[in-house]
This record gives C-alpha cells, structure tokens and sequence, in this order.
C-alpha cells in the first residue's frame, strides 16, 4: 500500500489539512480509520479512496510532492472475481473483498492473479514504528 492514499497532494500545501477518515501515511501497509464517529469501515471504501487520492494527484499542479498511482485498485475493479483471493489472518474470505470491514489489527491479505502464495498473518506490532 503506498504512502498517502486518503491525503491528496494538494493537502501538502502549508495551511491546507484535510485527510480522508481512511488514509495512509507511509508504506508500511498499515491503514488508519480516524473518523469523528465510531462506524464500520471496508476495504471497498478505501479503494475508492486509493482512486480518488489518485486522481487528485493526476490533476495536481503541486511539483515535488508524493503522487499516488492507483494500478492496483484499477486492476481489482477489472479483474475476474476468480482472479482474486482475500484473506483475514489465514482464514480465507468468501464474499466480496469490497465488504471486508476494517479493523484494529486485522490482518488482511489480497492475492491479485497468479502465482499465489500463503498470505500474510502476522504483522511485528510491538516494534511498529508508527506512521
């Protein structure tokens, strides 16, 4: 996951802060919820987020900041539903990864294509730096 998905490059502006409740803030592969209200959040909404931020980007007269590039939401949304495996933990997930609901910890794996491979389970929280 790259960094600053839900923080589209005009916010990099001085004086400018805005932030959607999804967003990202470096590659660590780690997505912050931080809404005003407590709500259940899925991997759909922050797809289209990914493609928003992505666009913003697109259209951004801002030179030298980060830019998000939406290749792998755009090839979810195209591929075949065969094409693609979720996981939460190693459990697989047999509805749509779009309703995978977002939450502390979870660990979620997408498999887009092939070859596949056992997904990801763990993730070293105790020595997560952060951001």
């Amino acid at each position: 996951i790259p960094a600053y998905v839900g923080i589209p490059i005009n916010q990099h502006i001085p004086g400018n802060y805005c932030f959607y409740w999804l967003h990202t803030h470096a590659t660590t592969d780690v997505i912050h919820v931080e809404a005003p209200a407590r709500g259940t959040y899925t991997l759909g909404q922050f797809f289209a987020i990914w493609r928003y931020t992505a666009e913003w980007d697109r259209q951004s007269t801002v030179a030298q900041a980060p830019r998000v590039d939406d290749a792998f939401p755009s090839a979810l949304r195209t591929a075949a539903a065969k094409d693609i495996r979720v996981y939460v933990g190693n459990t697989p997930v047999i509805t749509s990864y779009q309703s995978v609901a977002l939450a502390n910890h979870k660990i979620i794996t997408i498999e887009l294509g092939t070859p596949l491979k056992p997904p990801v389970a763990t993730f070293d929280w105790p020595h997560w730096k952060g951001l």
